[in-house]
């Protein structure tokens, strides 16, 4: 539902979620994979989030400083030169899609993330400084832990229903026998968004959403703690749920937008 609601409503929630989806699907590739064209990509994926929904941009440093610590200690089984060009590659990357954008809001408002106000300079507002939203999600904000446990059935919801069916068995399962790499990367990250994801918004769920959207990475781990003799029934049911949650965004969303006159 939170899906079909951001296509009508909140456009570049998904086009920043799928961009940040993107840099952490592709810094998720083994060390051994990482080579100039990935890591470029990855830079300009982050560059691109960075350019298209600023409440990402916590979680654009978290990954960026991810993927230079990979660089770093891969450096050390490497040569020293090698290293920092790889670097170099990765920011002249991410820079070459955000400083257009960036100096021209410096130039205008003195501030590159404008409207966001940068602390202590300002120069701008504090986009989340209004009134936290928490009682639209849970009953008091000490219940937090608990989301999406205790999430309430709205347009603004679906994350429940990943938490039961993706992430906690397939969490489990990978656990085990996936890569530790892309668990790190993919856990790390999320543990640095979260600060400031209290401290600088209102609280929305929808924030989080790339992450809800990897979490789905996490079914075939599902379907493999499915016994053999079950398992396509299992796959049946993902498939006609993935089509029915298609179904739904095109009929309440999509449709109606393509319907509307062009002025």
């Amino acid at each position: 539902p939170m899906v079909a609601l951001q296509v009508g409503t909140q456009a570049n929630d998904l086009m920043g979620a799928a961009l940040l989806m993107a840099a952490l699907a592709l810094a998720s590739a083994p060390v051994g994979e990482w080579k100039v064209d990935r890591i470029a990509m990855i830079g300009l994926a982050l560059g691109l989030t960075s350019t298209t929904k600023l409440a990402l941009l916590p979680t654009v440093a978290a990954i960026g400083l991810f993927v230079l610590a990979v660089i770093a200690r891969s450096d050390e089984r490497t040569r020293r030169r090698l290293g920092m060009a790889t670097a170099a590659i990765f920011g002249l990357a991410f820079l070459a899609v955000v400083i257009p954008w960036w100096a021209r809001n410096i130039a205008r408002e003195g501030n590159p993330i404008f409207p966001q106000s940068v602390p202590l300079y300002g120069h701008g507002f504090d986009v989340g400084g209004g009134p936290t939203v928490d009682f639209d999600f849970v009953e008091r904000r000490v219940a937090w832990p608990f989301y999406p446990v205790l999430e309430p059935i709205d347009d603004r919801s679906g994350y429940g229903a990943l938490l039961t069916i993706a992430i906690v068995p397939g969490l489990l399962v990978a656990l085990r026998r996936a890569r530790r790499h892309p668990l790190l990367l993919y856990g790390l990250t999320l543990l640095a968004t979260l600060p400031f994801w209290w401290a600088y918004s209102l609280h929305e769920p929808r924030f989080l959403l790339p992450y809800a959207g990897l979490a789905l990475a996490l079914l075939p781990w599902t379907l493999l703690a499915v016994p053999k003799r079950l398992r396509g029934l299992a796959t049946g049911l993902v498939v006609i749920t993935a089509a029915f949650s298609i179904a739904v965004t095109s009929e309440q969303q999509i449709l109606p937008l393509a319907r509307q006159p062009v002025e």
